[in-house]
C-alpha cells in the first residue's frame, strides 16, 4: 500500500468515528477535463433513464422514456429519438402490440418504421390492471381490489403504489421509494429478491414470472433473472437532458440541468458533477469569470469551480444573500438580487442596493457591458445602470418593449436585444425597442449569435434566426420545440431543449432557411 493510499484510508477512518461517515475506501480520483469534441453531424443527445413504461412478450422488451423509445432484442439494445423518426422524443407509455404513447401522437413500429397517428392531448390514466377476474387499482394511500381496499404495506416507507404486474399466483406491486411486494389477494409480502437500492423509484414493471423488468425513476432499467439484478444504461447519454443553461469552461461544454445537478461533455464522454459538490440538484445560471465557473442555483446560493475542485457557497460573503443573477465583465463580478445588486473585484464587495428605482425589484438577469450594466426584471421591462455616472434608467412598454417580463438579455452585432415572457423579442435602435411580429406572443428563453450572421433566439415553440429586421423559424424535424438554452460553437450550435440536448451543425455558408 502506498503511503498515499493508506493516508487517505486513515484519513476516511478517523472521519467515520468521529462523525459516523461510512468506512468506504478512497474515490477514484476526478478524470482530467478534456476539451469537447463537437459532434461531426447534426446529433439529439437524451436520456432514456427515466421510463413511463415497459411490454415484454417474452423475446422482447419495448420501454417509453423521457427521452425516447429502447427495445431490447436478441440481446441488443436499439434507440430511437426524433432524429430516428419518432414524433417526439417524450413518451408515456408502451402497449402490448409496441404502440407507443407521445404528448399529441401515437407511433406503431413495424420493420418499415414507426408509423404515426395524432393523438388528443396525453392525459395520465388511473392505475389499474385486471388479476384473477378482478379490477385492481391503485389509490392514493393503497390497493383496490374488486371492492375491497387495502392500505399500503405497514411499516413501508414508500409513498404510493407506482406500478403493477399481474402474475399467476400473485400480484408484484411496486411502492415508490421502496422497493417491490408481492400481494396474493389479502396480505403483503416483502418480495422475495428486492431490489438495489439504487432502483427503489419505480415507476414500470414488466416479466412473465422467470424474467422481471423494473423501470426507475433515474436509474434506467434493471432486470431480474434466477434472482440476480443487472442494470442497463444507455451508453454515449447524458445523465440528463433536461437543460436549463449552457456554458463553455475550459474548453469543455456544461450544462445547469432541470433538477439533477450538472452535467458536462468530456472530450465525447458524457459526466455529471458529484452530488456532495454541488449546494443543490437543482443549478440554473452559470457564469465564466476569472478562469472560474460560477454556478448559481435556485436556492440563491452559488458555487464555483476552478477546474480542480469545486467550493460550496463561493460568494457567501455577498452583503445580501440570496442571488437571483449573475453578470461579469473583465473586473467585476456582478451579483443581483432583490431590490439591487453587489459588485465583486474578488475581494471587495460594492453594493448597490440603494438605487431608488430598484427599492423592491428583483433583479433576475444580468448583462454588462462597459460602463453599461443592464437589468432583466418581472415587470419593470429592462433598467440601465451606468457605472461611471451612477444614473439609472428604465426602457420598458414605455419605449416599446412589448413585455415588460424580461427573460433574456444579449448584445450582439452591436445591438441590445431582449428577450420577454410573453411579448417575443425585441432589439433596441437607440432609445426605442423594434419588436419582430414574427415572434409576437412568444416566451423567449435564450439568446446567442448563430455562427453564420445573424442572432438565434430560443423559444418554448422552436429556435428563430434573426437577420436584419427578419426573423425565420428555423426547420429542424429533429429537434424538440421546448427550447431554453443557447450556445454557440466553432462548428455550430448547442440547443438546450426540455426532451433533449441538441447539437446543429451549422451549413457553412448562411442560408434564409436553415435545415
Amino acid at each position: 500500500m502506498t503511503g498515499l493510499l493508506f493516508s487517505c484510508l486513515m484519513t476516511r477512518f478517523l472521519l467515520a468515528l468521529l462523525l459516523g461517515l461510512p468506512l468506504s475506501s478512497c474515490a477514484d480520483p476526478a478524470k482530467p477535463l478534456l476539451s469537447s469534441v463537437s459532434p461531426a453531424q447534426s446529433t439529439v443527445f437524451s436520456s432514456t433513464r427515466e421510463v413511463r413504461g415497459l411490454s415484454w412478450n417474452g423475446k422482447t422488451l419495448w420501454a417509453a422514456t423521457g427521452g425516447g423509445v429502447l427495445r431490447f432484442e436478441n440481446g441488443k439494445w436499439t434507440k430511437w429519438t426524433r432524429q430516428e423518426g419518432l414524433p417526439a422524443n417524450e413518451t408515456f407509455g408502451v402497449a402490448a402490440d409496441r404502440t407507443v404513447r407521445f404528448p399529441v401522437a401515437t407511433a406503431r413500429f413495424d420493420e418499415k418504421g414507426w408509423m404515426v397517428q395524432g393523438a388528443p392531448p396525453f392525459q395520465k390514466p388511473p392505475l389499474e390492471t385486471t388479476w384473477r377476474g378482478q379490477k385492481v387499482r391503485a389509490s392514493l394511500d393503497g390497493l383496490e381490489l374488486g371492492k375491497r381496499s387495502f392500505p399500503l404495506p405497514k411499516g413501508s416507507p414508500g409513498t404510493h403504489i407506482s406500478a403493477l404486474l399481474p402474475l399467476k399466483t400473485t400480484l408484484q406491486v411496486a411502492v415508490y421509494g421502496d422497493g417491490l411486494y408481492s400481494f396474493n389477494g389479502a396480505k403483503w409480502t416483502r418480495d422475495v429478491a428486492p431490489v438495489p437500492n439504487e432502483a427503489r423509484e419505480i415507476t414500470a414493471l414488466a416479466g412473465d414470472g422467470r424474467t422481471l423488468w423494473v423501470g426507475t425513476r433515474r436509474t434506467g432499467i434493471w432486470r431480474r433473472q434466477s434472482g440476480k439484478w443487472a442494470q442497463f444504461i444507455q451508453a454515449g447519454e447524458p445523465f440528463s437532458h433536461n437543460v436549463q443553461f449552457l456554458a463553455r469552461f475550459r474548453g469543455v461544454l456544461w450544462g445547469s440541468t432541470l433538477d439533477d445537478g450538472v452535467i458536462y461533455q468530456n472530450g465525447t464522454e458524457w459526466l455529471r458533477v458529484a452530488t456532495t459538490d454541488l449546494s443543490s440538484t437543482a443549478p440554473r445560471q452559470m457564469l465564466v469569470w476569472k478562469d472560474t465557473l460560477w454556478v448559481r442555483h435556485g436556492t440563491g446560493i452559488v458555487d464555483s469551480f476552478d477546474g480542480t475542485t469545486w467550493k460550496k457557497d463561493a460568494l457567501g460573503s455577498i452583503p445580501r444573500r440570496g442571488i437571483y443573477a449573475l453578470g461579469g465583465d473583465e473586473q467585476r463580478l456582478v451579483a443581483s438580487g432583490w431590490g439591487g445588486f453587489a459588485e465583486w473585484d474578488g475581494t471587495t464587495w460594492t453594493p448597490h442596493y440603494d438605487i431608488g428605482e430598484l427599492k423592491g425589484v428583483p433583479i433576475l438577469g444580468i448583462l454588462c457591458d462597459g460602463d453599461e450594466v443592464w437589468l432583466e426584471t418581472q415587470s419593470r421591462g429592462a433598467g440601465l445602470w451606468n457605472r461611471a455616472s451612477g444614473a439609472f434608467k428604465w426602457l420598458d412598454e414605455r419605449a416599446g418593449l412589448p413585455d415588460d417580463w424580461v427573460t433574456a438579455l444579449a448584445k450582439m452585432d452591436g445591438k441590445i436585444y431582449a428577450g420577454t415572457f410573453v411579448g417575443g423579442l425585441a432589439r433596441l435602435d437607440g432609445e426605442k425597442w423594434f419588436t419582430f411580429p414574427e415572434l409576437n406572443g412568444e416566451n423567449v428563453t435564450s439568446l446567442c449569435a448563430s455562427g453564420t450572421g445573424g442572432v438565434l433566439a430560443a423559444t418554448r415553440h422552436g429556435v428563430w434566426k434573426i437577420e436584419g429586421d427578419k426573423a425565420t423559424k428555423v426547420n429542424l424535424a429533429w429537434l424538440d420545440t421546448e427550447d431554453q438554452a443557447l450556445l454557440e460553437d466553432e462548428n455550430g450550435v448547442w440547443i438546450g431543449a426540455r426532451t433533449s440536448l441538441n447539437f446543429w451543425r451549422l451549413p457553412t455558408e448562411a442560408t434564409q432557411n436553415p435545415t
